[in-house]
């Protein structure tokens, strides 16, 4: 086990760079939603 440190504010920032954002690139409506019917 190890102990670290964060800094929250760094650690609740999505941007990987300038123009990627984790949250705001987002597409839902290009989710669905798969059904196994096998099963």
């Amino acid at each position: 086990m190890n102990i670290v440190e964060i800094d929250p504010a760094s650690a609740c920032d999505k941007r990987v760079t300038a123009r990627n954002d984790l949250f705001a690139d987002r597409r839902p409506e290009l989710y669905k939603l798969k059904i196994n019917s096998d099963a």
